[in-house]
């Protein structure tokens, strides 16, 4: 009669969840290892071009520019989770996706910072030099990050 409890029943359905929860995090992993090529490339552009966007003047074109830039990465980001058949991509899941999104953010963040001086102080060539940077910086934090993600999720115990 032992086995008929209530405690007992709590207790494999807590078990039968946590294999759904696991089952789902390694399925999530797997989705995430397999995004496609042109992901981290594309995404890179877009946040190069937001970069470069104080060389089309600080007011109107760096608004632009950047608001187009936005858009891409609305519709990147639309068009791959639609591909991983997902409402929302995840966030982070574990300390190192999260100390890559850290950096990788700072880095933009500062190569913006940077760009606007460059354009107020007219030193165009620094701006292409910068947003270059920011791509590169884009590009690998991308890899990394979606890298380190999978593998955190693929990490289940």
């Amino acid at each position: 009669m032992e086995s008929e409890s209530p405690r007992a029943d709590t207790a494999s359905s807590a078990r039968a969840a946590l294999v759904a929860i696991a089952t789902d995090r390694q399925r999530l992993g797997r989705r995430l290892q397999a995004q496609t090529w042109w992901t981290a490339p594309a995404q890179a552009i877009a946040i190069a071009a937001v970069i470069a966007s104080p060389a089309a003047g600080i007011a109107f074109g760096m608004m632009m520019v950047s608001a187009i830039a936005t858009l891409a990465l609305v519709g990147i980001d639309h068009l791959v989770r639609r591909r991983m058949r997902l409402v929302t991509l995840p966030g982070p899941t574990g300390p190192m996706s999260l100390t890559i999104l850290i950096i990788v953010c700072v880095a933009i963040i500062g190569a913006f910072a940077l760009s606007i001086y460059f354009e107020i102080n007219n030193l165009h060539a620094e701006i292409v030099v910068t947003a270059v940077a920011g791509f590169v910086a884009a590009l690998i934090g991308s890899v990394l990050y979606d890298l380190a993600n999978a593998r955190e999720l693929l990490r289940v115990g």
